[in-house]
């Protein structure tokens, strides 16, 4: 049972902090959020996973890739509170969007 909460858990912690990177105001900034928050999450969990594998350190190596998110969602909130996208939507450009009846 405990392991079960743990989990759901890291799972919000995950959800938050691509949400925090991207900008809560608006949809951009949760989309580049996660892409870029999975793949450091998916980067760090690999390394830690080599580390692991190999044996270079007694024990077992945990922790390392929660440390990392959360020390760089602490460093963004200091230099953009805001988000990446600054809060702000991304533009299209016109000939990628649909055209309506004028």
């Amino acid at each position: 049972m405990r392991t079960r909460r743990f989990v759901s858990l890291a799972v919000t912690f995950l959800i938050v902090t691509m949400l925090i990177v991207g900008g809560m105001t608006s949809i951009s900034g949760a989309v580049v959020g996660t892409v870029v928050i999975s793949a450091i999450f998916e980067g760090l969990r690999a390394i830690e996973n080599a580390v692991n594998m190999s044996h270079i350190l007694p024990g077992t190596f945990v922790g390392f890739t929660e440390v990392l998110l959360a020390t760089a969602m602490i460093i963004l909130l200091i230099r953009r509170p805001a988000g990446v996208t600054g809060g702000q939507e991304f533009r299209f450009p016109r000939r990628w969007t649909r055209r309506g009846s004028d």
